[in-house]
């Protein structure tokens, strides 16, 4: 029978980065790669946790990151900048990227920082929470290699380019974290290893015709349905306007598709804005406007008994606080999948690190 285990947080993520510093990247740049997949299994997206470590591995290993790589700011105003991150994983970028946009916008109120020449970088609402903190907003989109088809279309058109929005409250957030296809791409490793159908209306096979089948083609054939159709499509336009176009970067079809078997970029492009909470009002004073905004929503008559309005984000803190208390879920296959990682790289698996088993 499967297993689950519950993980310790800080276990964890000293374990990934052992295995990506062991794959030749800096320790701080494997931290942050670390970080931002351990996260993502804490807050219940599994889709984009640990199971991205093999992606981002082999993508190190045909040339696509380039793990010694440095970003680089190549141009910059007191509240712009634009950064080459010239191969470098989308955490290390990331990271530069949310670190220059608070700094900017506690200077001058605003700022926007764009990003070229990156790579996957997780969530956007990592980011995004990572620039809120509790004294600004924040918002974060990224452009991807062209997934999603127009609504008419009969092949990929643009990215599913996701999108996130996030505003502090006392003791949590807000944070809307939405691709522009009715699923995330990475769902399909989550619906193949659950071996269940995808729902209909979500997904159209190799050849532009509607599936339910996660195995129905290979895993980058597949093509993904906008959400809302023409509004999720014009979301992704727009997307990819203000990251790629607005960077200089690569745009929609001229990005190559993940884990593609080449030796150049997948050269992924980033959107990052933050604003200053203080040049409107205290933000103390926006927080509890927020909280009390909580509380009307929380009060929301519903249809069913037991039904419950949640707030965008809120799913995810449950699970976060539970991670926490508990312990990181994480599928049997893919803690062998870390430790076969670990053993290429000649490590050995410290002592209870994947923590309690439960049958699933």
């Amino acid at each position: 029978m499967p297993k689950n285990y519950l993980c310790d947080a800080r276990a964890l993520t000293k374990f990934c980065t052992d295995i990506f510093a062991g794959f030749g990247f800096g320790r701080a740049d494997a931290e942050a790669i670390a970080n931002q997949l351990v996260i993502a299994d804490m807050r219940g997206m599994a889709s984009h946790g640990v199971v991205r470590t093999d992606m981002y591995l082999t993508h190190a290993r045909k040339g696509a990151i380039d793990p010694a790589a440095v970003p680089e700011i190549v141009r910059e105003t007191p509240v712009t900048a634009v950064i080459d991150g010239h191969k470098a994983a989308g955490a290390v970028v990331s990271e530069l990227a949310v670190k220059l946009a608070r700094e900017k916008a506690e200077a001058s109120g605003i700022a926007v920082v764009v990003a070229r020449n990156s790579n996957h970088h997780g969530t956007c609402g990592y980011w995004g929470t990572k620039i809120a903190q509790d004294d600004m907003l924040a918002f974060v989109t990224s452009n991807t290699p062209p997934f999603l088809a127009a609504p008419v279309s009969k092949g990929p058109v643009i990215g599913n380019n996701p999108i996130s929005v996030v505003v502090p409250a006392n003791g949590r957030d807000m944070c809307l974290d939405i691709s522009n296809g009715v699923m995330a791409f990475g769902k399909i490793h989550e619906y193949r290893r659950l071996n269940k159908p995808f729902p209909a209306n979500a997904w159209l096979d190799r050849e532009g015709n509607p599936t339910v089948d996660p195995f129905a083609n290979e895993f980058l054939e597949f093509i993904s349905l906008p959400v809302g159709m023409h509004k999720g499509f014009g979301l992704a336009v727009m997307a990819e306007a203000v990251t790629s176009m607005l960077s200089g970067g690569e745009v929609a079809a001229e990005i190559a598709p993940p884990g593609a078997d080449l030796e150049e970029n997948n050269p992924t492009c980033h959107c990052f804005v933050a604003i200053k909470l203080a040049g409107f009002l205290e933000p103390a004073a926006y927080r509890a406007k927020v909280d009390r905004f909580i509380d009307y929503l929380h009060e929301a008559a519903v249809q069913k008994e037991g039904d419950y309005v949640y707030y965008p984000g809120e799913i995810e803190n449950i699970a976060y606080e539970q991670s926490l208390k508990q312990g990181v879920p994480l599928p049997e296959n893919i803690k062998e999948l870390l430790c076969k990682k670990a053993e290429e790289a000649g490590l050995s698996i410290p002592e209870g690190v994947f923590g309690k088993a439960l049958d699933v």
